[in-house]
């Protein structure tokens, strides 16, 4: 009993910890497919279809200091990771290439719903492994 009690406890307590202790780095976007505008974020992508647009980009990013620039193009996307140190001038630093979408721009699915799941998949699986532990040793 006292693992059963241990495990939903440290169950608990990970559903509690918000997804957004995790993000401390702020995160923005650009896409090849926007002609103007945005904001910057995965909805409203700034422009970056050439290299002015893209230096642009950076020099907006670079207002905030340190930051992860995500840039869409036609077949996957660019992680920019852009700093702005105190001896010289704000630069991006490095530049990957990815295929695919960038991380965390897929289904927004509300917490709750998510946190609910996780519990009610937990507790249907721990009532299973009680079912069979007690049909194999009774």
């Amino acid at each position: 009993m006292k693992k059963f009690t241990l495990a939903l406890i440290i169950l608990l307590l990970l559903a509690v910890i918000p997804a957004s202790a995790f993000a401390s780095t702020p995160v923005y976007y650009c896409s090849a497919f926007v002609a103007s505008g945005g904001d910057g974020s995965f909805d409203s992508p700034w422009a970056c279809q050439n290299q002015t647009q893209l230096n642009a980009v950076v020099a907006e990013v670079c207002k905030s200091g340190y930051a992860v620039l995500y840039q869409i193009v036609s077949n996957g996307y660019w992680r920019h990771t852009v700093e702005d140190p105190t001896d010289s001038a704000c630069k991006v630093t490095s530049s990957v290439f990815y295929y695919g979408q960038p991380p965390d721009t897929g289904i927004a699915a509300p917490m709750p719903l998510l946190i609910g799941g996780a519990l009610a998949l937990g507790a249907a699986l721990l009532a299973g492994g009680f079912l069979v532990y007690k049909k194999r040793f009774a």
